[in-house]
């Protein structure tokens, strides 16, 4: 049983989750609650979404992916699950840096038409997830993969409540991952009940307001 929550431990990891979430804005078809064509992502052209995934895929997928190696193998953490709070400080900031650059990125080389309201508030949404918890790491741990998935979840009912259609049951699958991503982490003994729960509060709060009132700056 302890190898099984490992797994989905590994498997689920927050680190995939932005390049998930990127798939299923382009992927999910909608019907935009508007005239305006673009207002669904899955309208975008491959060009204009191949744009995004580069970006996107090197400052929140491949750069973090590196760090968190680098400092695994000089020792500066201990392995990847970072049980004590203390060690969890530095990780914050530098993958706060990197989705703040992805950030700066987006908002200053993408022509303004590109800047897609869910995505845009997507990523502002998760600098600020990702500085709340540093925060609020001062003090006590949070769950970082509770966050994320359920920030994720989040994230995607609130796009889809922009849309006339939607395929909501993928906002429920996400739910279920991340109930089982948080049992795991619980079992394993890396998180308490509460702080499972802190993170889904926080992740799932941040993530629904800034992408429903499309909030980014």
């Amino acid at each position: 049983m302890k190898a099984a929550a490992k797994v989905v431990s590994y498997l689920f990891h927050p680190i995939f989750l932005p390049i998930i979430v990127l798939v299923i804005f382009f992927e999910a078809q909608t019907i935009p609650n508007s005239l305006k064509k673009y207002d669904a992502l899955c309208n975008f052209e491959w060009e204009y979404q191949r744009m995004y995934y580069f970006i996107l895929g090197l400052l929140l997928f491949a750069a973090p992916l590196l760090s968190l190696g680098i400092m695994v193998w000089t020792r500066v953490v201990k392995n990847v699950e970072m049980v004590q709070r203390e060690e969890r400080r530095l990780p914050y900031l530098i993958i706060s840096f990197y989705f703040g650059f992805a950030y700066y990125s987006l908002r200053t080389k993408f022509d303004p038409s590109l800047q897609h309201d869910a995505i845009m508030s997507f990523v502002f949404g998760i600098l600020v997830v990702f500085l709340v918890s540093f925060i609020i790491n001062n003090y006590v741990k949070i769950s970082l993969h509770a966050a994320a998935w359920f920030g994720s979840a989040a994230t995607i009912l609130a796009y889809f409540q922009s849309q006339i259609e939607s395929p909501i049951w993928i906002v429920f699958v996400l739910i279920l991952i991340g109930g089982v991503v948080g049992a795991a982490r619980v079992y394993l003994k890396v998180h308490t009940r509460n702080e499972v729960l802190l993170g889904m509060f926080v992740g799932s709060l941040i993530m629904y307001t800034c992408v429903y009132n499309n909030l980014w700056i």
